[in-house]
């Protein structure tokens, strides 16, 4: 997401409640749902601009595709949200339906997305490689975390000069019917029961999706996540299961 006027450009990285963020700003700035691509939360049909849904370009994309010039980066806020790498894949596979077709431990070893640039891969991208460059330079200011999200999401308002609000709530993983009370969520909320057709009985909590090997293999595929955004403390939660 990005605005020139008021200087802001927000990293959406996929399953961290980035919708949320992005319907709040459409609030915000009064700007309609049929107006998003103002904001760049447009789809797109041209691969030399970046991603099929544009609100998934990595920070350097900003830049380096032309969105917005490398002299103006600094007096923009930029700023982004993460998320523990085990729970943001089993929002993934729940969230995109693969659970129709796989089991979680099936989906990982056999049907995972590949880096072919598409939005399923953008999906599962590492958080790291949306944030950092190729040298290791962090290139947004402020990373907050889903696990504290409305907390972190204060620090930002207040970063900005905003009155503190609410964040909207869309775009969750739920079996249970959305609470809908603006258009903005109407519109997520219709997407999500397309997506959603039919009810499995889901487990409690992510870690009910993994045992030691898959546990490992998400430890292993996304350990630059891990390490930077710290999240090291979750590495042995499964070195006590044997399979």
């Amino acid at each position: 997401m990005l605005s020139h006027k008021h200087k802001i450009i927000f990293v959406h990285v996929p399953k961290t409640a980035g919708q949320s963020v992005e319907l709040f700003f459409l609030q915000k700035f009064e700007i309609p749902w049929e107006s998003r691509g103002v904001l760049l939360l447009d789809k797109n049909t041209d691969p030399s601009k970046g991603p099929f849904r544009l609100a998934h370009l990595t920070a350097s994309e900003y830049s380096s595709l032309g969105y917005v010039k490398n002299e103006e980066l600094e007096s923009y806020f930029k700023f982004s949200f993460v998320r523990d790498p085990w729970s943001r894949l089993v929002s993934e596979y729940k969230w995109h339906g693969y659970y129709r077709r796989w089991s979680f431990k099936d989906w990982l070893y056999n049907a995972f997305p590949q880096p072919d640039g598409t939005d399923d891969w953008r999906h599962v991208m590492s958080q790291y490689d949306y944030l950092y460059d190729e040298k290791g330079l962090c290139l947004v200011d402020f990373i907050g975390h889903f696990e504290s999200l409305e907390d972190d999401f204060k620090v930002i308002q207040t970063k900005l000069g905003f009155s503190l609000e609410k964040l909207p709530h869309v775009n969750q993983t739920l079996e249970q019917p959305i609470s809908i009370k603006t258009s903005y969520a109407k519109n997520f909320a219709r997407l999500l029961w397309r997506r959603i057709k039919s009810k499995e009985k889901f487990h409690k909590t992510y870690y009910d999706y993994y045992d030691s090997h898959t546990w490992e293999w998400v430890a292993k595929r996304y350990a630059k996540d891990i390490h930077a955004f710290g999240y090291t403390d979750q590495l042995n939660r499964f070195n006590s299961i044997s399979v």
